[in-house]
């Protein structure tokens, strides 16, 4: 085997490092982005139980109450109600009351410091993967 050029050797050896360093910042990123997604939806599913539970004891209105009744008899599903498949009374006045609110919501998401947060988060992991891929 021919001996190798010095700086060739030194090269792949850097390349080599770089790879390694590269791939250990990739899992390390995909290990954060997992954990923050795992806390994302288990906050996500308290608030879900907490409207839910809100819902069943009338906190939330009577039309929400007999929506809620109607989904934990099978009678509906979320799905229904936001499609328009669902033409109940109580599906209809919810699609509403969505729609109307929808804008609002918006806008208060974009006024929490959280969302922002996490949206800054998410946008400089998305930017430092692709230079990462690129790189």
């Amino acid at each position: 085997m021919p001996e190798q050029d010095p700086r060739l050797r030194a090269a792949l050896e850097s390349s080599r490092r770089e790879t390694a360093d590269a791939v250990s910042s990739l899992r390390s990123m995909a290990a954060s982005i997992r954990q923050e997604h795992e806390k994302f939806k288990q906050e996500r599913d308290k608030r879900q139980e907490d409207r839910v539970k809100a819902a069943r004891d009338g906190e939330l209105g009577r039309d929400a109450q007999r929506l809620q009744q109607r989904i934990d008899l099978r009678e509906t599903t979320w799905e229904d109600v936001l499609s328009g498949r669902d033409t109940h009374p109580s599906a209809a006045r919810a699609r509403h009351d969505l729609q109307r609110n929808l804008p609002l919501m918006a806008a208060q998401a974009q006024q929490d410091p959280d969302v922002v947060e996490a949206d800054l988060e998410a946008r400089a992991a998305q930017v430092r993967l692709r230079e990462e891929m690129e790189g």
